[in-house]
């Protein structure tokens, strides 16, 4: 290969290369801006979830809380549960292996460890009835839930490659609200009053109007 052969390679891999780096970083761009979308209906259906929990008896509340300060002081002063979130996951990823893309969603999307206790739940309701266990699987459920969201947000944090973390932003997002819901729908089958439907819908107002909120304040001439 001649000199100027060699010159026009290098300089095409370059605009090759270039063109690469744009692309990523407009893709990167786009997956913030819609993170920053969704984060009104993050907030919104977490709100709408903690009111749900909050109608509940006080025994309920408080095991929701304990598992919640528990799981922050473990992961905070002692240590990240990585290995135990691991085993249980791998079980999800087996489970549904059959199709690849499915496996990396429900991966993360599913948590073994809250599925689980919410099965064990009505085993042991049909054995020792409903008043005698709901407090501890009420702080078992949560626990296990707290920790999938938060080692998830660490994995996928590690995984994320851009300086704007769009990817991992736009990831969690998705994570969280599958999340949220999928602990509504259990909780709503365990607990008398609690609604899977009313946190879906305080999000969705939410979001709506956090959005016409804003749309009027920058766009709408008074």
């Amino acid at each position: 290969m001649g000199k100027r052969e060699l010159a026009e390679k290098i300089e095409f891999e370059k605009a090759v290369g270039l063109q690469g780096d744009l692309k990523g970083s407009l893709i990167s761009i786009l997956k913030f801006v819609l993170s920053a979308i969704l984060l009104p209906l993050v907030i919104g259906i977490t709100k709408g979830f903690l009111r749900e929990v909050r109608g509940q008896p006080t025994y309920i509340l408080k095991n929701f809380i304990y598992a919640t300060a528990t799981y922050l002081i473990l992961h905070i002063f002692v240590c990240e549960p990585k290995s135990l979130y691991d085993f249980g996951q791998r079980i999800i990823g087996r489970i549904f292996s059959f199709f690849v893309p499915l496996r990396r969603t429900m991966y993360y999307c599913l948590p073994f460890y809250t599925t689980l206790f919410f099965i064990l739940y009505f085993i042991f309701k049909a054995l020792v009835g409903y008043s005698h266990i709901i407090g501890y699987f009420m702080f078992l459920i949560s626990f296990s839930a707290i920790m999938h969201v938060i080692i998830t947000s660490v994995y996928l944090k590690g995984e994320s490659q851009d300086a704007l973390k769009g990817d991992y932003f736009l990831s969690l997002s998705f994570v969280y609200l599958l999340g949220v819901i999928l602990i509504c729908s259990f909780l709503s089958l365990m607990l008398e009053g609690f609604s899977f439907v009313d946190p879906i819908k305080y999000g969705y107002k939410f979001f709506a109007d956090t959005h016409i909120s804003i749309w009027r304040q920058f766009f709408v001439v008074k």
